[in-house]
């Protein structure tokens, strides 16, 4: 008791709710830090006829945090990242993922086989999209779970800071600074545990 105060004062009802308050954001903090199993987001992609390359299965079976995929070109390193983006959102209600690229051009490839992927699963039940917008600069997608993904450039600085993100898409990693991804990406998979997936083409210098 607070001295001098009645008891249930306004006060103290302010206090309790407070703490209240606090302990459910801590609640759906943990929940949100809980990783989706790897087995189920297979599982789910090859509910909907996704075909893996052993390659493509061990990246999503690793259950890595931070993994970064450098291969050539058209080996489907931006579409294995699609896929696993889309799978989070299908099994993972109310999480929040950022798929990233040094221009809006290059983050769309991503974000639009990410989108073609969750139709599929909306005509098979799986999810139903709320919101898919797909405009020059603005790359967003809603799921009736909640689940959000938002499709972002790197360019001019304009990558917003401030969230917490449960999974991070960056294609073409090698073409970002390496202090964007110290200073402004990795910081928002903090509170949330998230992951994150890099993935390039090989360059002859790059961090």
């Amino acid at each position: 008791r607070w001295a001098g105060l009645p008891s249930q004062s306004p006060v103290e009802s302010v206090l309790l709710d407070s703490i209240r308050g606090f302990e459910q954001d801590a609640e759906a903090s943990l929940w949100r830090g809980v990783p989706v199993p790897p087995e189920r987001k297979r599982d789910t992609l090859i509910s909907l006829g996704w075909e893996f390359s052993p390659r493509h299965l061990e990246i999503l079976m690793s259950g890595i945090r931070f993994r970064v995929i450098r291969a050539g070109r058209r080996s489907g390193k931006s579409y294995a990242g699609a896929a696993e983006a889309a799978a989070e959102l299908i099994c993972k209600a109310g999480c929040f993922g950022v798929i990233a690229a040094q221009t809006y051009k290059l983050a769309r490839i991503a974000f639009s086989a990410m989108v073609k992927i969750l139709k599929r699963a909306e005509r098979a039940g799986l999810c139903k999209l709320i919101v898919c917008t797909s405009s020059e600069r603005n790359l967003r997608v809603v799921l009736d779970n909640g689940a959000e993904c938002i499709g972002h450039s790197l360019e001019w600085g304009e990558f917003a800071q401030g969230f917490g993100a449960d999974f991070l898409i960056l294609d073409e990693c090698a073409l970002a600074e390496e202090w964007v991804w110290i200073r402004i990406l990795r910081p928002t998979l903090a509170d949330r545990n998230g992951w994150a997936m890099l993935i390039g083409t090989p360059q002859r210098s790059s961090w």
